[in-house]
């Protein structure tokens, strides 16, 4: 009886043991006819990721996609996200201008799902009107990312907007502008705990805007006119900058 009851006890810590399978993954293609996966529209691609529990990886060629508004904002549990193009002057976005909400808006879903976005470019054109051009909106670590106007630009004009726990890293930041209030562009703009902008280059007219606790390090700060950091009832810890 003894023995009988050392082997069921064994045979369940074997079970234990035993870990939970991985959770599965997704690769989308736009435009990348070297990519394994399935072929897509990057507003599809997004569709598709928002409503899966997968990991998802979406891989875009070298191409330009269109100006429009692209979300990703799930309501499920979703797994993690990759974006990543073949380069910030070859995977190019065109901004939407003239419309309050970004251009490329990635956000996590309510398990806060890992994301990660890079190697991708955005040429930004600003507004006719007084409405505010925004670039990216995201809470993901982001790569290799060059956000970036080709002539001084009217209107206003936001690059980056960095969610709770966001990080910009080894990307460029460049808004040329026409105008020169310290509000009328804005390189990165935070408003959430716990972001980080590091080994990066901030062109505009005011570099950073912080509104929460951050942290600026190894990176380029110019001001076109406004501020290199305006900090609003925020802690800005500098290094190496």
């Amino acid at each position: 009886m003894f023995a009988r009851r050392l082997v069921l006890l064994t045979t369940s810590a074997v079970a234990l043991a035993v870990p939970a399978a991985a959770a599965e993954a997704a690769t989308y293609c736009v435009d990348k006819p070297a990519c394994s996966g399935l072929d897509t529209t990057f507003g599809g691609a997004l569709s598709n990721a928002a409503a899966s529990a997968d990991n998802d990886r979406i891989e875009i060629g070298e191409t330009t996609i269109p100006a429009a508004l692209h979300l990703y904002d799930p309501g499920i549990d979703a797994g993690n996200l990759e974006i990543v193009g073949v380069g910030s002057t070859k995977s190019l976005f065109l901004n939407k201008p003239g419309v309050e909400q970004p251009t490329l808006r990635i956000l996590r879903g309510p398990g806060g799902n890992s994301m990660r976005i890079a190697s991708i470019g955005m040429r930004m054109t600003g507004p006719d009107a007084a409405w505010v051009s925004r670039g990216i909106r995201t809470g993901a670590v982001v790569e290799d990312v060059a956000i970036t106007t080709t002539a001084p630009q009217p209107g206003k004009m936001l690059g980056i907007e960095l969610d709770a726990g966001g990080v910009l890293r080894d990307s460029t930041i460049k808004l040329e502008s026409t105008v020169q209030t310290h509000d009328g562009r804005i390189g990165v703009f935070v408003q959430s705990p716990g972001t980080v902008v590091e080994r990066s280059t901030v062109d505009a007219v005011t570099g950073v805007l912080a509104s929460d606790d951050m942290r600026i390090t190894r990176t380029g700060l110019f001001a076109r006119g406004g501020y290199g950091v305006l900090g609003c009832k925020s802690a800005v810890r500098m290094d190496n900058s």
